[in-house]
């Protein structure tokens, strides 16, 4: 039983984890962000990322709260072995994670003007960069959804360990390393792409690891 227990309180502990290493993974990839672009443009990148990063969290916390209500509803029904209930509550959260992905962009480029006077970005050359850039910066909410709901789906099963490795490798490991190859290849362009790009990778690797699961079988 003492044993038994041990093991439930590290699974908990690796579920909290898991779902919580996005804020600290936030703060590697904001750090290293603003690092690359003093390079470029000096201290006022710093302003810049603040600014955008700003402005996509609104949109992203859409995301956060489809797949925290995917959680409890998969954990429920996979209790009591139903597993078409499960395939149908993935693929409807998937489906509008998709298409919610693609609305968020169009919004975004439609009044991304009107949000930087939001945020008192008046000064017409920052707008003129924030408005270019910001075109690549935001392109993450067509994919960060898919990534959020694979991470929820994971964890709803039981997968902790998967979910933790995924988590890992999609916000700290692969977010620096594409980060480092695409300003090292793009310049300035590949630090605002980067982000986007290591979503897109995040959800090969996913799919992979959703493939090698058991419980998939199942569905």
């Amino acid at each position: 039983y003492y044993k038994l227990e041990i093991k439930l309180m590290f699974k908990i502990f690796i579920n909290g984890l898991s779902d919580g290493i996005f804020d600290l993974s936030n703060a590697i990839v904001q750090f290293l962000n603003i690092t690359l672009l003093v390079g470029f443009i000096g201290e006022i990148g710093s302003s810049y990322l603040y600014v955008l990063n700003s402005i996509l969290m609104i949109w992203l916390m859409v995301f956060f709260s489809l797949s925290d209500s995917l959680n409890p509803l998969i954990s429920v029904e996979f209790g009591k072995k139903n597993y078409k209930k499960i395939k149908y509550y993935r693929n409807t959260v998937l489906k509008m994670c998709f298409v919610l992905g693609i609305l968020g962009y169009i919004i975004l480029m439609l009044i991304r003007g009107d949000l930087l006077t939001m945020f008192g970005v008046n000064d017409m050359d920052d707008r003129i960069y924030l408005l270019k850039y910001s075109r690549y910066y935001f392109l993450v909410v067509l994919v960060f959804g898919i990534n959020q709901t694979i991470v929820s789906y994971l964890t709803s099963l039981g997968q902790s360990k998967s979910s933790l490795f995924l988590g890992v490798m999609r916000n700290i490991i692969l977010i620096v390393l594409v980060t480092l190859f695409l300003t090292a290849i793009l310049g300035e362009v590949g630090i605002w792409l980067s982000y986007f790009t290591t979503e897109a990778i995040s959800i090969v690797l996913g799919i992979i690891i959703l493939l090698k699961k058991k419980p998939l079988k199942m569905l």
